[in-house]
């Protein structure tokens, strides 16, 4: 094992887990602009004759798609999601695509193995629609590249491999929401109802209802649009301790008898799904913290690993966060 090889087990752990990285991101990326193509291998064998067909083309593109991320990351010594998509774009060029398949192939993982026979002998085709999906890529991070004033270094951060992949997540693929998106609407529809529910008179809070009120206290992270309220990070720090808050309430077993239906329960239930993701975020996003080169400032940070699909996704949650606070403050504010 290489020393890259090594320190790419020592942040996606052993096993060949950034392979499986590589291959699943890549998967994340297709899924945005191959046509009808899902965000997972298992369909490329399974579906239909004509529709597995053109999957199993995709399936080889996705996976050359991996393994230039795979070569560049190497090169650059650096973690896969670090890798450049520039420079991966170029590593599908006509005539350097071939270099790709000299040197050890990445190790196998469990599940579909890649097909390298078949991707090299296919080598032209489906390096033009691998390279499609990394320069349709890159025009998307420009459109998403977020100026901040305060950023004062010249250009646009260079578009990386991991900061897409997020992106794409938050964004969803043509025609359906991100499953982050699904989970707010959820949650934010159980809020109305469990309001209206109150005002109605149709739902009196229980006394465990309501010492869970008090228990969670505020969780809204401190807003504004421009991010400035703390940082974008910060924010989404905040998020991923909100959820932390929900799941501890909710998780308390209740003693008082089941009798009838009880939106609260509903709605921390819901809520905490949607925040979900922004725990997973924050783990992502703290590790690339951590590697944050010398000098760089929190801005150009910022404008490079927080492009817009992951500001409005951050905005969206807070505002859910504060419909669960407008909730909370009605119950408290109920007669004693």
């Amino acid at each position: 094992m290489s020393g890259w090889e090594a320190w790419q087990s020592a942040v996606y752990g052993s096993g060949g887990e950034a392979w499986r990285y590589a291959r699943t991101s890549a998967w994340v990326l297709t899924g945005q602009h191959g046509p009808r193509v899902p965000l997972d291998p298992w369909h490329a064998t399974h579906a239909p004759h004509a529709e597995g067909r053109q999957h199993r083309t995709w399936a080889l593109a996705t996976d050359l798609l991996a393994l230039a991320a795979w070569r560049g990351a190497a090169e650059h010594g650096v973690p896969l999601e670090d890798a450049p998509l520039l420079d991966v774009a170029q590593r599908l060029a006509p005539a350097r695509v071939h270099q790709l398949h000299t040197g050890a192939y990445p190790p196998d993982t469990p599940g579909w193995a890649p097909r390298w026979r078949g991707i090299l002998r296919r080598g032209a085709s489906l390096a033009r629609m691998a390279r499609d999906v990394a320069r349709r890529q890159l025009a998307a991070a420009a459109r998403d590249d977020v100026p901040d004033p305060a950023d004062t270094e010249p250009g646009m951060p260079p578009a990386l491999w991991g900061d897409r992949v997020r992106a794409a997540r938050a964004t969803g693929s043509p025609g359906s929401a991100p499953a982050w998106r699904n989970d707010a609407d959820t949650a934010r529809a159980r809020v109305d109802r469990a309001i209206t529910a109150l005002a109605t008179g149709a739902w009196t809070p229980a006394a465990g209802e309501t010492l869970a009120v008090t228990q969670l206290q505020s969780l809204a992270p401190a807003r504004g649009s421009s991010g400035r309220s703390g940082g974008w990070l910060p924010r989404l720090r905040s998020l991923a301790g909100a959820e932390a808050s929900l799941t501890a309430v909710a998780s308390r077993p209740s003693h008082e008898p089941h009798t009838g239906d009880r939106p609260l329960a509903s709605v921390l239930t819901s809520a905490r799904t949607a925040l979900d993701t922004a725990v997973t975020l924050a783990g992502e996003l703290d590790q690339v913290w951590a590697r944050r080169p010398a000098g760089q400032s929190t801005a150009r940070w910022e404008r490079q690993h927080l492009p817009a699909p992951l500001r409005t996704q951050i905005l969206d949650l807070e505002d859910l966060l504060a419909a669960v606070e407008q909730l909370m403050r009605r119950i408290g504010a109920r007669p004693r």
